[in-house]
């Protein structure tokens, strides 16, 4: 009997030690989830932090008010896109003009190609949604709703996911059917051709568009006064003008050509078009709004 009671006995802090090894481990593990959940929340808070910033920018900056604003497709306002398709990874089957006189009556509205796989990404460029083409998928416009552009300026932000070579990426188009009147990235030019197959010079000021970084072109497709910038609100991919033709830009087409050729493998985050040349300080205006918008250093 008392063997039993000294085996009792000695037993006891065997049991204790274990209990309380238990108890730690089940203190960690709480201590653990409650880290994982504030590390998710903080990172939903920027997320959600970078998004009201962007759409911040985007409410203030001088796009709408510049004369000869034809369209404008961003990726962050909530008029953008069908509020049921603003899902990571999602399928999105059209993006809407926000322009002040678009926005309202939703015309000039991009809609998908059939059996196209663009999707909505909601960690793009610093951040910031944009959406993903690959395999000469498109997304079009018939026409739009101010009529043909004869001269025109656009604006792109985008990000290549693929190799970028000698070899024209078209990054948009007219519409389908409709007479070529495209902006292409190439790895060391920007290939414009409006009837006209041009290319920024390789002289000076040449620029390197290589796969994963981020940029901004501006371009003038401008009969024989055709010139592109890239991350350089100042100075012309360059240095100098080249002719890309007299067609009329009458719809559009982006991520691919209008026939579905020469595609673009990445992100487009915004498209801005002007139906005119902008002037310097114009020019300058919009790129510095998208320079800070999407943390994209520029010469200005």
């Amino acid at each position: 009997m008392a063997k039993n009671k000294l085996n009792i006995i000695t037993s006891l802090p065997q049991n204790k030690h274990k209990a309380f090894t238990l108890i730690e481990l089940g203190v960690v593990l709480l201590l653990i989830g409650l880290i994982i959940s504030g590390i998710t929340k903080g990172g939903q808070v920027v997320t959600a932090s970078r998004l009201a910033s962007a759409r911040s920018l985007t409410a203030r900056s001088s796009v709408n008010n510049i004369a000869g604003l034809s369209a404008w497709y961003e990726s962050s306002s909530k008029a953008s896109f069908k509020k049921s398709e603003i899902i990571n990874l999602n399928n999105i089957s059209q993006w809407n003009d926000i322009s002040a006189n678009s926005v309202i009556n939703s015309r000039n509205i991009l809609s998908k190609t059939a059996n196209a796989n663009i999707t909505y990404r909601s960690d793009a460029i610093n951040r910031i949604p944009a959406l993903y083409f690959q395999n000469n998928e498109r997304i079009t416009l018939a026409s739009f709703y101010q009529g043909r552009i004869g001269r025109a300026t656009i604006f792109v932000v985008f990000r290549p996911n693929f190799n970028v070579s000698g070899s024209a990426s078209i990054l948009l188009d007219s519409a389908p059917s409709q007479s070529s009147f495209y902006l292409a990235i190439k790895n060391n030019q920007i290939n414009l051709n409006a009837g006209v197959d041009g290319n920024s010079s390789t002289a000076s000021n040449v620029p390197s568009i290589v796969n994963s970084r981020d940029y901004i072109v501006c371009a003038y497709l401008n009969s024989t006064s055709s010139q592109a910038y890239v991350n350089n609100a100042l100075t012309s991919s360059g240095s100098g003008v080249f002719n890309s033709g007299t067609n009329s830009l009458n719809g559009l087409t982006l991520g691919a050509s209008n026939v579905g050729t020469s595609g673009f493998t990445g992100f487009i985050s915004e498209i801005i078009i002007f139906n005119r040349p902008l002037k310097l300080q114009e020019r300058k205006d919009v790129m510095l709004y998208l320079s800070i918008k999407y943390r994209i250093a520029i010469v200005s």
